[in-house]
């Protein structure tokens, strides 16, 4: 946990979810570019291993999957 501003900010919860995890497993198209634009890290693994990548693809969010694909591209 850290303070930012004079809030908390906890980058994981405690299932190692991010942000980035939450929003795609959502649908949340516009919180993750937002995500994607601030420099989250979309690679990162939850506790059983998921990427936001693979939350996208799990609820069939073919909008969030192809953002998460073209990003992973150009910057790999």
């Amino acid at each position: 946990t850290s303070k930012k501003a004079g809030a908390e900010v906890m980058p994981v919860n405690s299932q190692g979810e991010t942000p980035a995890h939450k929003a795609a497993q959502h649908g949340f198209f516009d919180v993750l570019e937002l995500l994607v634009a601030s420099g989250t890290d979309l690679g990162a693994s939850d506790a059983q291993g998921r990427t936001p990548l693979h939350r996208a693809c799990e609820i069939g969010s073919v909008e969030c999957a192809k953002l998460l694909v073209l990003v992973s591209h150009l910057f790999s």
